[in-house]
């Protein structure tokens, strides 16, 4: 984020946090930027002034910008080795090398969402624990 203004280092985050399915909170784009949490309160207070991003509760943001209704997607696989992949109503006819290309390109939003999945499990499984620690007794 070097070479950035601080204020779009702040908008930057927030959108980084938001697409990583993160929680955009005011500590978090402190500890993302750098930057003092006055700072971030006044660069976030302009930044939902202008409309670029919402708040969605004290201290909780989420930018403006929406990619719309997410579409219904599969793939299926002929037993020619053809690939077949639907977004919506587009249709794409796949030949295997292409299928492979597409599989290997895409490899890095598995991860992605690989990490986001166990993110959420861990974050369950930490409340469950504070829960059960805070009320003296741990059921595993």
């Amino acid at each position: 984020m070097s070479g950035l203004s601080d204020i779009d280092k702040v908008y930057q985050g927030i959108v980084d946090l938001h697409n990583a399915e993160q929680v955009v909170s005011r500590e978090a784009l402190a500890e993302m930027t750098g930057l003092k949490m006055s700072e971030i309160t006044k660069f976030t207070k302009l930044l939902v002034e202008h409309g670029k991003i919402y708040r969605v509760t004290r201290g909780i943001f989420k930018p403006a910008i929406g990619f719309g209704e997410t579409r219904p997607v599969s793939v299926s696989v002929l037993d020619s080795g053809m690939g077949v992949l639907e977004i919506g109503d587009t249709v794409l006819h796949l030949n295997p090398q292409e299928m492979r290309t597409l599989g290997a390109l895409m490899s890095g939003f598995g991860q992605q969402f690989a990490s986001i999945q166990m993110g959420r499990e861990f974050s369950v499984l930490r409340n469950y624990l504070e829960c059960s620690a805070k009320n003296g007794r741990l059921d595993l």
